[in-house]
């Protein structure tokens, strides 16, 4: 992960000169850490070099085969929770989860698309997380992250 961060900030400096601006530089920066993180995953599908590491560190790591195998069902179920959990929730609910995590719409512009008040777009949202909330402990904590980062927790 450090590595990620670093590879963002040097691609940053590298292309300074054709980056174009943002009003949203924290989604920009995490958006490029995304896209690191999924690159040096998609590198981890090719054969590993282990010359570099020592047992230990592989397993402290959990860069080994059954780990990633597992982590990846865990991830799948997850999904497929999440998916029926969604699926669950009312079209209003539905839509509001839409606006804000996929669109990152503020509580002003949901209020405004939605044509409902500030308080109901609170509540709203507050009804479907607390659905969501029961079907796994990670997705809460990423869910916390994101209200965390976008200001609405």
């Amino acid at each position: 992960m450090k590595d990620s961060i670093q590879n963002v900030f040097l691609s940053l400096w590298k292309n300074h000169a054709t980056i174009g601006e943002t009003e949203h530089v924290k989604f920009y920066l995490l958006t490029c850490l995304r896209r690191d993180i999924a690159k040096e995953l998609k590198k981890g599908k090719a054969e590993i070099s282990y010359d570099n590491f020592s047992s230990e560190s592989l397993f402290d790591l959990g860069l080994n085969a059954e780990n990633r195998m597992v982590d990846r069902e865990k991830s799948v179920e997850l999904a497929k929770k999440i998916k029926e959990t969604l699926r669950s929730l009312s079209k209003r609910q539905q839509e509001i989860i839409y606006l804000r995590f996929y669109m990152n719409a503020d509580a002003d512009k949901i209020a405004e698309i939605m044509e409902i008040n500030h308080q109901s777009v609170y509540n709203l949202l507050h009804d479907a997380l607390k659905k969501l909330k029961a079907v796994s402990e990670k997705f809460i904590i990423c869910l916390t992250f994101l209200l965390t980062i976008s200001g609405l927790h």
